[in-house]
């Protein structure tokens, strides 16, 4: 068990369900109120709606390797939640993600409750797999997650095995504890780019997103430099994107800008508005 959590955390290919406050840098913070937290409620929700993906890939990984053993209905506990309960059900292709209704705080400090159910065609690696999530009652932190998330594996190269990958977002809604909601539709390109090790992946994400924020305005989102992220920075715990850039923008106001870095493993983005600069180092 203790090689397939390591193949797990090491190939988990976003982050580990984590979700991110942030603290702002107010030296030159000359940007009206509401587009910065609009700006930071953006951050936020990437972070934790593509966050999800991460656990999943662990839970895969960790499936592929549990049924090679059994090949029937298992449940197991994974690195990242050791209080939750996994359950296989490989004749219907369904694996439950069980947290409880009261609650249990996993390793990572943060406090779930809820399912997530994924249901699978094939193995995460194989050509044409799909994996698709939806959540019953699911929190994280009193934040509540809504919607569906679909993964397609598209193509495969034979060269080097980088894996293709269409993700989308469908009517997805993180509700906060004031009541606001923000929701989120998204079709993204994802490349998984596969190292000499696990340890080495990098994940290159493309594509354009659109909802409304927790002010109840419409927004639209662009990646216009893919968002980077590396396996290497999440073994040091920092699952954030470090590098690439989105264009935020909603009806007439100004666009916004959040540069995620130069590649360095660090938490620390910028969010330019106009001429405007504002530097935020996101929490672990």
């Amino acid at each position: 068990m203790k090689k397939i959590l390591n193949q797990a955390l090491i190939s988990v290919f976003l982050f580990s369900m984590v979700l991110f406050g942030a603290c702002e840098n107010r030296e030159n913070d000359l940007a009206p109120e509401p587009s910065v937290h609009d700006s930071m409620d953006e951050a936020q929700v990437e972070l934790t709606l593509a966050s999800l993906d991460a656990d999943v890939q662990a839970i895969m990984l960790e499936k592929d390797q549990d049924l090679q053993k059994t090949g029937s209905l298992i449940s197991s506990k994974s690195f990242q939640q050791d209080c939750r309960e996994i359950t296989i059900d490989t004749e219907n292709k369904v694996i439950t993600v069980d947290f409880g209704t009261e609650g249990c705080t996993g390793l990572d400090g943060k406090t779930r409750k809820g399912k997530i159910l994924i249901s699978y065609t094939a193995r995460i690696h194989q050509l044409g797999a799909v994996i698709t999530m939806i959540f019953d009652s699911y929190y994280v932190n009193n934040l509540k997650i809504e919607g569906t998330r679909v993964l397609k594996n598209k193509s495969i190269d034979a060269e080097n095995g980088n894996i293709h990958q269409e993700v989308i977002l469908k009517d997805g809604k993180i509700i906060f504890p004031d009541g606001t909601t923000y929701t989120r539709n998204a079709n993204w390109v994802r490349t998984w780019v596969r190292g000499a090790n696990p340890s080495l992946d990098e994940f290159y994400l493309e594509g354009s997103a659109n909802g409304t924020n927790r002010r109840g305005v419409a927004y639209e989102v662009e990646i216009t430099k893919p968002l980077v992220r590396k396996a290497g920075c999440m073994l040091e715990g920092i699952y954030i994107p470090v590098a690439g850039t989105k264009e935020f923008l909603k009806n007439d106001e100004l666009k916004r800008v959040i540069d995620f870095g130069d590649g360095s493993c660090d938490r620390n983005i910028t969010i330019t508005i106009a001429e405007k600069v504002i530097s935020v180092e996101l929490e672990k």
